[in-house]
């Protein structure tokens, strides 16, 4: 093991040069993930490349980086010019996080004729991940010109035009993602944040709504789901159901929004609330209470 991890540090200062691809197919572990292999998961050697690329999707789509590596070194290793598993070494370095590599690879694989798309559409989410939007939009909108059923470019050019406040742009973006693949619940999100942005509450509210059906543990939708319902006024429904240990910092966020709309009684019931439930002082609900005590004060 020791001698695998001193040759895969060797590697990662071959990670910039178009033969990162193909060195890879000499190691059995890229030491990417923290997590422990799993050898019931990983197809025997002699598998075939179809079903061994089946096996690689469902490791990275799970993020088990480590199952994925050994299963596209033992495809390199017998044909280390295969694009498919290329790309899906390059989808791996996305899911570990490791951008430079991820977008190193991408770019290579970018000329490839039969990956082109593909790699496109990961070049444009790896340089969303950066912060190079210029960058990311011109590859995503390459991507999805040459196939429009990539519904992951879609949904980060909705990503990409919310930062822009092009909000008809986001719109369309989102609902092609969801053309192409209709059970996205991380894309109903996306649409409801933007809708939230724009307040367009109660469109918002639905959006999220949709996105909880399909994925009722999806916590970035629920949060915002109690949002989008303080926003329209209904604090009730937007701190039912919290479980105990959160229901301060969700009394806190709601309050603020009551503040935000001027229901300054709703705001000072649930703000005090928030003090009564927290474990220990809550500062911050503190000092929005003793704002919109400031703002009556004022009044009078």
């Amino acid at each position: 093991m020791p001698r695998r991890r001193r040759r895969f540090s060797g590697l990662r200062t071959l990670a910039l040069s178009a033969g990162l691809l193909t060195t890879l197919a000499a190691c059995e572990s890229f030491g990417l993930g923290k997590d422990k292999p799993d050898p019931s998961a990983v197809p025997a050697v002699e598998a075939g490349t179809e079903r061994l690329l089946g096996a690689a999707d469902a490791a990275i789509a799970q993020n088990r980086v480590e199952d994925a590596a050994i299963i596209l070194g033992r495809i390199l290793k017998k044909d280390p010019n295969n694009s498919q598993a290329q790309l899906r070494v390059a989808e791996m370095y996305l899911v570990a996080n490791k951008l430079l590599l991820a977008a190193a690879a991408f770019k290579h694989l970018s000329t490839t004729s039969d990956v082109r798309a593909k790699a496109l559409q990961g070049l444009g989410i790896a340089m969303m991940k950066q912060g190079e939007l210029d960058t990311a939009h011109k590859a995503l909108k390459e991507a999805v010109d040459e196939d429009a059923s990539l519904w992951r470019a879609w949904n980060a050019l909705g990503v990409y035009y919310d930062t822009q406040s092009l909000w008809n742009e986001a719109g369309e973006s989102y609902e092609r993602a969801l053309a192409a693949k209709p059970e996205l619940a991380l894309v109903h999100n996306n649409l409801g944040r933007s809708l939230l942005m724009q307040r367009k509450f109660a469109d918002a509210t639905s959006a999220f709504r949709k996105a909880l059906r399909i994925h009722p543990a999806l916590k970035a939708a629920r949060a915002n789901l109690r949002l989008s319902l303080a926003w329209e006024g209904k604090y009730q429904e937007a701190t039912a159901g919290v479980k105990r240990g959160e229901l301060p910092t969700v009394l806190n966020d709601v309050g603020y929004i009551a503040i935000l709309r001027g229901d300054y009684d709703k705001a000072e019931a649930l703000l005090s609330r928030a003090m009564v439930e927290s474990p220990t002082f809550n500062e911050t609900a503190s000092k929005n209470l003793g704002y919109v005590k400031t703002i009556r004060g004022a009044k009078k």
